[in-house]
């Protein structure tokens, strides 16, 4: 339904007005569905908890770019295996740069505070503080997370990102265990940084079919030992066993 939603009403939203469009394809295509979700099956999940200290944001703030950058490396891979990926990531690409650097500065504003606020709480309010709390229901909490990292890609309906936004959603679904405040922090500190990195002057636009693609393995064979590590880190944290 959410998918319906963002693919027909989040694309009309956003044909009308690209910035304006943003917001409101979010709070009423994500938002007001899992505030009825919560309604129907009576949902109650904090969104700050006692196992969050400052250990725990400290792991999330430095486990979070490498993940990010593991699943960036693995759409790369994703985008040089076919011409077709190819220009929907740069298609994708231009509707991001669209979004953050229009010529009116309220445009702008309103781009960067829907990419690094409201998206991430509506998004976690949804798939991990409503969503995801109705599936522990109905299956053990590794398939939980498992299916809604899924659904989370599915949603976004981006065949070059499918598997790095899969991983990135059910990184957030797994810090979201004890209280939604985690995968909300995460998820802002990972489209922030995607931000920022789009503020940084380029002094020429590189295609991904110019990248080494076996640079590209090796950093990731590399990164990825190190993000799991420090993920299972993370959660184990969360749960209270390096207490």
């Amino acid at each position: 339904m959410v998918a319906l939603l963002l693919l027909v009403g989040g694309s009309l939203l956003q044909g009308m007005d690209l910035h304006l469009g943003i917001l409101a394809s979010q709070a009423l295509c994500i938002a007001l569905p899992a505030f009825l979700l919560r309604k129907r099956f009576a949902i109650q999940f904090p969104i700050f908890s006692k196992t969050i200290n400052y250990k725990t944001v400290l792991l999330v703030f430095v486990t979070t770019p490498i993940i990010a950058i593991c699943s960036n490396l693995i759409a790369l891979l994703i985008m040089q295996s076919s011409p077709d990926l190819l220009a929907m990531g740069e298609q994708y690409k231009e509707g991001l740069q669209k979004l953050l650097h229009p010529d009116e500065t309220w445009r702008k504003v309103i781009g960067i505070c829907g990419v690094c606020i409201v998206a991430p709480i509506c998004e976690e309010y949804f798939f991990r503080g409503s969503l995801l709390q109705q599936q522990r229901n109905v299956h053990r909490w590794g398939l939980a997370i498992g299916i809604n990292g899924l659904l989370f890609s599915l949603v976004h309906a981006n065949p070059v990102a499918f598997v790095s936004l899969a991983i990135v959603g059910i990184f957030f679904a797994s810090l979201s265990k004890r209280a939604l405040f985690l995968s909300i922090f995460a998820h802002a500190m990972l489209n922030t940084t995607s931000v920022i990195l789009s503020f940084i002057p380029k002094t020429s636009d590189v295609n991904p079919n110019d990248v080494d693609t076996w640079a590209v393995v090796i950093t990731l064979f590399i990164l990825a030992p190190i993000a799991i590590l420090l993920w299972r880190f993370t959660l184990s944290t969360i749960d209270g066993k390096n207490k």
